[in-house]
């Protein structure tokens, strides 16, 4: 239950404006206004309960009566919940993940869009404070669902070696209708603790709240409803203890999971094994020990006992009930534990200041009541404050502390579950362990010293299943959470928690082709060799590819390994499972697990993380890696669904150390147990190449102004060169499984994968042309299946989760495009044409290894979420490779403000006026003020009537954006500007913070030392740079519109967006601009080449052109589409925001705006 108060307490201990922050997100919900609903929730359908038993419920504040009509379930009515679950078990186990990962993230999405209505159930009834129940209970049970609906496609199963003949894969399988029995004190995020967990692994659910607080679980049919999850997957019983021991007892019940006292957990455990020997997960009771030595810091641990023993009135599982402080502090600890103890405020849980409400009722107060003064009659210890209940209304009980209390008395060895605690202090750490450990129970420890050998060596003493160093129960939602001894069973949270609901099943299958080998379905034995992918250059897939059921025969079960049915295909597949390092990190283990692929490639780099990697790597800089570290996270969960289905992958993830990157892979693939081979290609860093270059003058011209190096007024610190694909072919030669990369050409690895398969050859240029522009459409992931594309409004579902995209190659490197099952999004020739123009800057498109020739490119249907692409023409690979430069550029900050209503322009330039007044405006080589947004005329909030002002600076000392030189200047006119004038203050990005400028040129590509290393063989080969070049100067063919047709020949025309007729693209290349528009129909082609001359462009552009150069092309031969690449000047680059976007992608979608006023 730790992860219910986490945020609570973390809060507690912050500043008095976070927690006015925390406490004033929403109002309070009046009890007249609620819907109270006294009905069971069984198969999608409220109904009346079957027994006529009722139970009350009161309001633990004012005692008065909430309802009188709450159900007690009884057997008819669990037998019928627990057929309707039965029912639908077997289908909703076999429900794509995919769909499942979207119930589960829209009933998160409904659980906190109703949290304020939701919290008010629960503490009507309970009495905890708003404080602890306004966002911190209702955001775990969400945190809950969203994270383990993230683990639905990547929860995998095992495979192990054949050294006996059979290929073992273990499965994990749900267990069937699981029943969750939560408890009356955090209900809300108990439902996300055991609903989560047991739907994402495929089980059925049902709800048993407490009787004691069972308004809030009634409530969830709603929403459960409204998520779309299918009848009798997820039901509500309320009851008593009678309706929770028939769910334990029940027959056709695989499993129990129960959180709430020893001695009810103690009768669950029984009735289980005595019924069907159903799983059982108990979460139980503690009585946590806080260890505080005479070197802590006491005002932190004090803080932390106090707060979590006083949340909810310690009415938690885990509250620190016993204290133990060392004598030499002890008085001290004491006295100001006493202090805070005593300051929490007690009083109507709705008031925003309350710390303290009353108990969960009478039964508990006297409870309590009676163990304190049993303890005081007794003298069991010494009462030094607190423990007596209070006048009037309302079960609250003033917060007690007993001191020097028995090893054996009641207080001091059973849980209170009350704001009750004894503190007893202690002399040495081994005495302090062995009175910690004396108790039967084993939740949670807490220990604080700021010796880290002692923590260690204490936390690991205790007989704990938590131990908080320093601090109590902060435990992250993806760790363990359970109990020793007597506090439990199982685990809650993490990885652990889904084994709890599911069942390891094992396949053990004799290798096909042998003579032992089963039949297939039909009777044939499966193929041992697939057969050629095409040409004379026959391709062995090997046997553990072929699926003996066929396609239908796939498993839907979460964390099943899809065994693929690869036996009658004859192209090679190749997936993209990343295209930003910004990209979701499941692609990878949801392409190794459910789909018929090849290989796997993604890219993590870009000019961005390139410069700001180098510059790490040259700085030194600790707080950065020099490889994508996400790269790592997204690839962890795919390697044994990798390692089983024998997928190869090729990466861009590397950046400015492949071979650290290789080492922390080698790491974890090892930690697995895995046999998976990894190699690394090295030689795309050629900093020392790029500055004795410099040195001797060599111009390096650059690539988007055509100026020298010379005038950039920068020294390079960094240089990275974009090699090709033959180290990648020469690392699947030797072997290997994964190869990592650090800068290879974005498509340099799907090349390489179709380079191995088909044996091709360096001068099989028509085959790598055509492969080399297959593997431009997957190097940006779901651009190409519908993400960033401008018919976005005609993609089918509801976009959640857009699928991977995937290739289809011939031997003669033709390629069809398509995309994952079971995923949204589509394929089609539009979503082509977009990522075809994305980032190209004319007909030509070059490579290390080839140069395509787009001119006659042909990009035609193949069928549903299928598009051929063919006729790609070649021409032979340049001499030479691109290359991006680093330096040092200075230091930016920004601040932002904000302006509401009338005279936006007027307020911003009052503003401005008083800033560059009060700024020293010769310090900055960049100060740039913009408006961003516009009011419209007739608002329909304040929201929408406000607009952002940004004030933007740049310099070369870091002293000029120190907070007093700019900062303080731009915030300190504040009480003098605008009406209304509001600031919002972003320490990342108000202090100053170093970027970097980038360059890019072209370098021999003799010039870089391209090697692909080969650990698991010892051997390093060198990679020799292509022979038989063309040089190229990189320019592209630009024209005007010939032969335009005039506007007037197209009869009546209006006014209108250009996007209602024609989609846009655009990209960036270095500091370029690149923009690329297309028509939806054919006869469409001839308009739009005549309108969108050159001349037009810039007046589209706005006063976003500063006259660079504009460049023109077209493509008619795919239903018309033209390029305007705009060159921008060399200068700031990475880590720069001289707009709100940091590069030109944006740009497609100013130009629509304003052509003809916006089409989106």
């Amino acid at each position: 239950m730790q992860d219910i108060w986490k945020q609570i307490i973390l809060t507690l201990l912050t500043t008095t404006l976070q927690i006015n922050k925390f406490v004033t997100m929403g109002l309070t919900v009046p009890q007249d206004k609620q819907e109270i609903i006294t009905r069971l929730f069984i198969n999608n359908e409220y109904v009346d309960c079957q027994n006529p038993k009722k139970i009350s419920v009161y309001n633990p504040t004012t005692e008065e009566l909430v309802s009188d009509q709450i159900p007690v379930a009884g057997e008819r009515d669990v037998d019928a919940a627990v057929a309707a679950g039965n029912a639908v078990f077997v289908k909703w186990r076999a429900w794509p993940g995919a769909k499942r990962r979207q119930l589960l993230l829209k009933f998160a999405d409904l659980l906190e869009r109703d949290q304020e209505e939701l919290g008010f159930l629960t503490r009507l009834t309970l009495g905890a404070p708003y404080l602890a129940f306004g966002q911190g209970e209702i955001q775990t049970a969400v945190e809950n669902f969203r994270y383990f609906a993230g683990w639905i496609d990547k929860f995998a199963g095992e495979s192990f070696p054949q050294d006996d003949g059979f290929y073992k894969i273990v499965r994990n399988e749900p267990l069937g209708v699981v029943a969750g029995i939560i408890p009356w004190n955090g209900p809300l995020a108990s439902v996300g603790l055991k609903a989560a967990p047991a739907l994402a692994t495929g089980n059925v659910f049902i709800l048993k709240p407490s009787e004691k607080t069972p308004l809030m679980a009634a409530a969830l049919g709603k929403l459960i409803i409204e998520a779309g999850f299918p009848p009798g997957v997820f039901q509500v019983l309320s009851g008593d203890g009678s309706t929770g021991a028939l769910l334990a007892s029940h027959m056709n019940v695989a499993k129990v999971s129960f959180t709430g006292s020893v001695q009810t957990g103690k009768t669950v455990q029984i009735l289980a094994a005595q019924s069907n020997l159903k799983r059982v997960t108990l979460e139980l009771g503690g009585k946590s020990p806080a260890v505080i030595f005479d070197d802590a810091n006491l005002e932190n641990a004090t803080e932390w006992c106090v707060n979590t023993m006083t949340v909810n009135s310690g009415q938690i599982c885990f509250a620190p009930s016993r204290v133990y402080c060392q004598a030499g502090i002890y008085d001290r600890f004491l006295e100001l534990y006493a202090k805070k103890f005593s300051a929490k405020k007690m009083g109507d849980p709705e008031n925003k200041d309350t710390s303290l409400g009353p108990v969960i009722d009478k039964a508990q107060y006297d409870r309590i009541v009676s163990m304190i003064t049993t303890a005081e009659s007794e003298k069991q210890g010494t009462l030094l404050q607190g423990g007596r209940g209070t006048s009037g209304k309302g079960f609250f009980i003033q917060p007690a502390i007993f001191v020097d209390t028995k090893e054996n008395a009641t207080i001091y060895k059973d849980e209170i579950f009350g704001p009750v605690v004894v503190i007893n202090r202690f002399e040495t750490e081994e005495e302090v362990v062995a009175k910690s450990n004396n108790s039967k129970y084993g939740l949670m420890a807490g220990v604080f010293t700021q010796d880290i050998n002692r923590a260690l060596r204490v936390s690991s003493a205790f007989d704990s299943g938590v131990v908080g160093i320093n601090c109590i129960s902060t435990i992250n939602i993806s760790c363990p959470f359970g109990g020793t001894k007597e506090s439990g069973i199982g685990r809650e949270q993490g990885s652990a928690a889904l084994r709890c609901y599911t069942e390891p099943k094992t396949l053990p299958r004799m290798e096909p082709g042998s003579a032992q080998t089963a039949p297939t379905k039909d009777g044939a034995q499966p193929p041992a060799l697939k057969p050629s992918v095409g040409g004379t250059n026959p391709v062995a897939f090997p046997p553990w590819k072929c699926n003996p059921y066929g396609a239908s025969g796939r498993h839907s079960i979460p964390g099943s390994f899809y065994i693929m049915p690869s036996a009658n295909r004859t192209v090679l597949r190749i997936a993209s499972a990343s295209g930003s390092v910004t990209d979701r990190r499941g692609g990878f283990a949801d392409l190794a697990s459910h789909e018929d692929v090849d290989f796997i490639v993604g890219d993590w780099m870009s000019e961005y993380n390139m410069t700001m990697r180098g510059g790490s790597k040259v700085n030194n800089n600790s707080s950065s890696s020099e490889f994508e570290e996400c790269f790592l996270e997204s690839i962890e969960p795919a390697l044994t669904a990798l390692a089983t289905n024998k997928i190869k992958v090729a990466v861009n993830a590397g950046a400015s150390d492949t071979e650290k990157l290789y080492h922390a892979l080698s790491e974890m693939v090892k930690n697995k147990g895995l046999d998976l081979k990894i190699a690394w290609v090295g030689g795309d860093e050629v900093s020392d190449v790029v500055q004795a270059a410099v040195k001797s003058g060599e111009s390096f011209k650059s690539l988007t102004t055509g100026k020298n190096i010379s005038e950039w007024g920068h020294e390079p610190i960094y240089a990275q060169c974009y090699l090709g694909c033959w180290g990648i072919v020469e690392a699947f030669n030797a072997g290997a499984d994964i190869v990592l990369c650090g800068r290879v050409a974005d498509a340099s690895p799907s090349i390489a994968c179709a380079a191995y398969t088909y044996k091709w050859k360096k001068e099989d240029l028509s085959q790598l042309a055509h492969v080399f522009v297959a593997g431009h459409f997957l190097e940006c992931s779901t651009y190409v299946t519908g993400g960033n594309f401008s018919g976005f409004k005609s993609l089918p579902g509801k976009s959640l989760s857009l699928s991977f995209p995937i290739l289809e190659i011939e031997s003669d490197g033709t390629f069809v495009v398509t995309k994952q099952s079971g995923r949204d999004g589509m394929v089609t020739i539009d979503t082509c044409k977009a990522q075809l123009l994305y980032e190209i800057q004319g007909p030509y498109y070059y490579n290390s290894d080839v140069v395509a020739d787009l001119t006659n490119i042909k990009i035609e249907p193949a069928g549903e979420n299928r598009v051929k692409v063919s006729n790609v023409g070649f021409k032979k690979p340049p001499p030479t490779t691109k290359v991006g430069i680093t330096a040092k550029g200075g230091f930016q900050a920004e601040v932002h403000y904000f302006a509401c209503g009338l005279d936006i322009k007027e307020k911003a330039a009052l503003l401005e006026r008083q800033v560059r007044n009060a700024l020293d405006v010769s310090r900055y080589h960049t100060l740039k003020f913009r408006i961003n947004g516009s009011c419209p005329s007739n608002p329909s909030n304040q929201d929408a009537a406000t607009v952002d002002f940004r004030i933007f600076a740049q310099a070369k000392e870091e002293s000029a954006l120190s907070a007093s030189n700019f900062l303080r200047p731009c915030t300190d006119v504040i009480m003098q500007s605008y009406p209304g004038a509001t600031f919002a203050v972003d320490a990342r990005q108000a202090l100053p913070k170093p970027y970097y400028e980038y360059w890019v040129a072209l370098i021999p590509q003799s010039s870089a030392k391209h090697e692909v290393h080969l650990p698991f063989t010892g051997k390093t080969i060198a990679i020799a740079p292509p022979t038989d070049t063309e040089e190229f100067l990189y320019s592209q063919p630009t024209y005007e519109t010939p032969n335009p047709i005039a506007m007037g020949s197209w009869g009546p025309t209006t006014v209108a967006p250009i996007g209602y007729v024609v989609h846009a693209r655009s990209g960036d290349k270095g500091s370029d601009a690149n923009v690329g528009f297309f028509v939806r129909n054919a006869d469409e082609w001839d308009w739009l080449r005549s309108i969108l001359t050159v001349q037009q462009v810039q007046k589209m552009l706005g006063d976003d052109f500063e006259g660079s150069p504009i460049m023109r092309f077209e493509l008619p031969n795919i239903q018309g589409s033209c390029a305007f690449p705009a060159q921008g000047p060399p200068g700031p680059r990475s880590g720069v925001e001289l707009h709100l976007r940091r590069t030109g992608q944006e740009c497609g979608r100013v130009s629509a705006l304003q052509a003809c006023r916006d089409s989106e």
